[in-house]
């Protein structure tokens, strides 16, 4: 185990874009067996993204399956319902016994870190692979076709203009209502229901346009956020107990320990959105939750990093919470990023708090 929070895996470089939509759609169009691949513990966006080109594939004919390392959302079965998708182990991918794919698609990620334990199979397909993401940083060795825009507020918006063009259809022409089901999850959940600076006009025009063709907002938002298990509000206010406020105010800290969760009966999935919770005191500028986890088959556990950060203001310049997580292996955008550190939750804490000060002073 590493003790220094300052030993990680290289920072992913600056991702090298070599391909838009077009010629994206073009490749996939020509290939008759897709494999799908996102991050591990695969959120809205990532199984929203994967999803919707899935089903796209599959209405032109080919076979395409979606893949995903958990953990998984308690939701997946329900949204993939009659798409053909694999919930795969780290411990035993079995990926052998499986078809050979024509063509490999990698969405929301392109960091080897992050597809995990499908690293050593992406890598030997890399060359027939195209990737779609909307974060900065990423490598540039995981596909050979890498179509990448930070100025899209999820993944999603960008397989929206995918399969569009791999459906043949104009720019604003209804898309099949799976497939805009698919999407507008991807879009609604990576902008907070489109509440996060990160949304745009072309944003709320393509909101529309999903649910023109079939994607309700009401239903998918109480499918996805409204069917916690009790041990989740439990662990929230363990997180909220936890807050420590720093730099004069200006930094929000949260943690939880192992230990947290087994009181509260709940498991690593259940945090997602709990950074949000300190962005509503005033003069908050960034905010962090530190979350001990357990990785299988690894004695010791790992410290996840979650940071947002606000938009900023003349007097105030919003923290780039990316370029922090990228100084210790991480990554993600300007307002939302992660990192995961192999150290003591106390090391991983003064490591990453004493950045933020610098950040905000």
């Amino acid at each position: 185990m590493h003790t220094d929070p300052h030993a990680h895996a290289p920072a992913h470089e600056p991702y090298a874009p070599n391909a838009g939509p077009t010629r994206i759609a073009q490749r996939l169009r020509d290939a008759r067996r897709v494999v799908i691949l996102t991050h591990v513990k695969p959120d809205g966006d990532a199984v929203g993204s994967s999803l919707a080109l899935a089903r796209t594939l599959l209405e032109r004919g080919a076979h395409a399956e979606a893949w995903y390392l958990g953990p998984f959302p308690p939701w997946l079965d329900e949204v993939a319902a009659g798409t053909p998708v694999r919930k795969l182990s780290a411990d035993n991918l079995g990926t052998d016994a499986l078809p050979e794919p024509d063509a490999v698609a990698v969405v929301d990620t392109g960091a080897w870190s992050q597809v995990d334990a499908l690293g050593p199979w992406l890598r030997q397909r890399a060359a027939m692979a195209a990737l779609v993401d909307h974060h900065r940083h990423g490598s540039n060795d995981a596909a050979a076709l890498r179509w990448i825009d930070p100025g899209y507020a999820a993944a999603a918006e960008m397989i929206a203009e995918v399969v569009t063009h791999t459906l043949g259809l104009g720019a604003d022409a209804p898309l099949p209502a799976g497939v805009a089901r698919a999407i507008y999850m991807g879009l609604a959940t990576d902008t907070g229901w489109f509440k996060f600076s990160s949304t745009t006009p072309r944003t709320l025009r393509l909101a529309a346009r999903l649910m023109e063709s079939g994607a309700a907002h009401t239903e998918l938002y109480e499918m996805l956020e409204q069917r916690h298990p009790a041990g989740r509000p439990r662990l929230l206010g363990r997180a909220l107990g936890s807050l420590r406020m720093i730099a004069g105010g200006r930094v929000a800290a949260m943690s939880l320990r192992q230990q947290d969760f087994a009181d509260c009966d709940a498991k690593a999935e259940d945090v997602g959105g709990f950074a949000e919770q300190p962005m509503a005191i005033a003069g908050v500028r960034a905010v962090v939750i530190f979350t001990e986890m357990t990785r299988p088959g690894h004695p010791s556990p790992v410290v996840k990093a979650s940071l947002r950060s606000r938009p900023g203001t003349p007097r105030a310049p919003a923290v780039d919470v990316s370029a922090i997580a990228a100084r210790f292996g991480g990554g993600g955008h300007v307002h939302a990023a992660g990192v995961r550190f192999a150290a003591t939750l106390e090391d991983s804490e003064r490591a990453l708090l004493e950045a933020l000060q610098e950040a905000v002073t």
